[in-house]
């Protein structure tokens, strides 16, 4: 909710912008050491290969797609 409505905020006094969720999927960190035991191996993230995933989202961003979320492979994540 917070996503959505910074997106309807926002957009009235900075028209273009485009604000949206993203979920970094489940990367190789400390953080999440306690949540790595169900995940296979090859759907776990390095860092880098996250934000480099996420930079690829944020760059086939549109006006259309403010005040959604999206995991690091560009797909929506429904309410």
């Amino acid at each position: 909710m917070i996503t959505k409505t910074l997106a309807i905020e926002l957009a009235r006094i900075a028209p273009h912008s485009i604000v949206v969720g993203l979920h970094p999927g489940t990367v190789d960190t400390d953080l999440s050491k306690p949540f790595q035991r169900g995940v296979p191996k090859d759907r776990l993230l390095s860092p880098r290969a996250s934000v480099s995933s996420m930079l690829t989202v944020i760059d086939s961003l549109s006006a259309d797609d403010t005040g959604r979320v999206f995991d690091f492979r560009g797909e929506e994540i429904l309410p």
